[in-house]
C-alpha cells in the first residue's frame, strides 16, 4: 500500500502544529452532505443490505432458555461471538466505503474490505471498548478525550500495516491539538441528531403501546428506525471523515516540509468541491507517494 511508510512515520511522530487543517463545523457538514449526495444510491443501498442482514441474523438466531442444555448454551455463545466478529468487520467495511466516498472512489465491495485484517480490527475494537468504558465509567471528561483522540484508529488500521496498538498511537498523534474542534463538531452532530432520534424513539414506544410487541414487530420497527436514521448518520460521519482527510493532508505537508520535499497543496475532497473524482483520488487519499522513502 503506498501510504504504509507515511502511516508508520505518523505512529512515531511528535505532536503536530495544530493550526493548518480546516475543521470548521460548516465545512465538515457541507462536505458530509456533498459526499452523501454524490454517492446517494451506493451508500443507501449498502446500508439497506447491511441493516437487513444484521437484523435478520438477530431475528433468526435461536434463543436459549434458562433450562437449556449446556451444549446448547455454549453453541449459542459461540454463535453470538462469531456474529459479533462479523458485524465488526462489516461495519468497518461500511466506514471504509464512506471514507472512500469522501475521496470520490467508493464501491459496494468496500463493505468486505476489512475481512483481510479481521484479527487486527477485532483486537482494536476490544481495546477501544475497554478504554472508552473505563474512561466514561470512572472519569467522564477523560473518557470523552479518549474517544476524540482515538476515533480514527480503525481507519488507520484498515489503511495501513500498523497493528492495533500503533493505530491507537497514530490516531492520538493525528488528533493532537485538535480535540477541541473535533468535540465541537461531535457536539453539533449530537444536537442535530437529537430531534430525529427523539421522534424515532417516540414512534417505537407508541407502536409498543399500541400492541406491536411481538418479536417480528420489534425487529421490523428496528429496521425501519435504522433506515430512517441512516441518511443523517452518513452525512455527519462523512463530515467526520473529512476531518480525518484534513488532518492527513496536514501531516503530508508538514512531513514533506521537514524532509525538504515539495508540499503541494492537495485539492479539497470531491464531495466538498463538486470536482470529478479523478481530480481528487490520490490527492486526499491519505498521504501521497512524494513523502515516502
Amino acid at each position: 500500500m503506498p501510504h504504509d511508510a507515511a502511516f508508520t512515520r505518523l505512529a512515531a511522530a511528535p505532536d503536530l502544529d495544530p493550526d493548518a487543517p480546516n475543521l470548521s463545523v460548516g465545512f465538515l457538514l457541507r462536505s458530509g452532505w456533498g459526499t452523501f449526495r454524490t454517492n446517494l444510491w451506493l451508500l443507501l443501498g449498502t446500508d439497506f443490505v447491511l441493516t437487513i442482514f444484521v437484523n435478520a441474523c438477530q431475528y433468526f438466531m435461536p434463543q436459549a432458555g434458562p433450562n437449556a442444555p449446556l451444549p446448547t448454551q455454549l453453541f449459542l455463545i459461540a454463535a453470538s461471538l462469531v456474529f459479533f466478529f462479523l458485524i465488526i468487520l462489516l461495519l468497518s467495511g461500511q466506514c471504509l466505503q464512506l471514507l472512500r466516498a469522501v475521496r470520490g472512489r467508493a464501491a459496494f465491495t468496500d463493505l468486505f474490505a476489512a475481512f483481510p485484517k479481521g484479527g487486527r480490527l477485532l483486537l482494536l475494537a476490544l481495546l477501544l471498548m475497554l478504554l472508552f468504558s473505563v474512561g466514561l465509567g470512572l472519569f467522564v471528561i477523560p473518557g470523552v478525550i479518549l474517544i476524540l483522540g482515538l476515533s480514527f484508529a480503525p481507519l488507520i488500521a484498515m489503511e495501513s500495516p500498523l497493528g492495533a496498538f500503533r493505530s491507537i498511537r497514530a490516531s492520538w498523534r493525528l488528533t493532537a491539538g485538535h480535540k477541541r474542534r473535533l468535540f465541537l463538531y461531535g457536539a453539533t452532530s449530537a444536537l442535530i441528531s437529537l430531534p430525529l432520534y427523539a421522534v424515532l424513539i417516540f414512534l417505537i414506544v407508541l407502536g409498543m403501546r399500541s400492541g406491536l410487541t411481538s418479536r417480528f414487530d420489534l425487529a421490523t420497527m428496528q429496521v425501519l428506525a435504522s433506515l430512517a436514521a441512516a441518511p443523517l448518520e452518513m452525512i455527519l460521519i462523512g463530515g467526520l471523515f473529512t476531518a480525518y482527510e484534513e488532518l492527513l493532508k496536514r501531516f503530508r505537508a508538514e512531513t514533506a516540509t521537514a524532509e525538504g520535499l515539495p508540499a503541494a497543496d492537495a485539492p479539497a475532497t470531491a464531495a466538498a468541491t463538486g470536482a470529478p473524482a479523478e481530480t481528487t483520488v490520490g490527492a486526499t487519499a491519505g498521504i501521497d507517494d512524494d513523502i515516502i522513502d
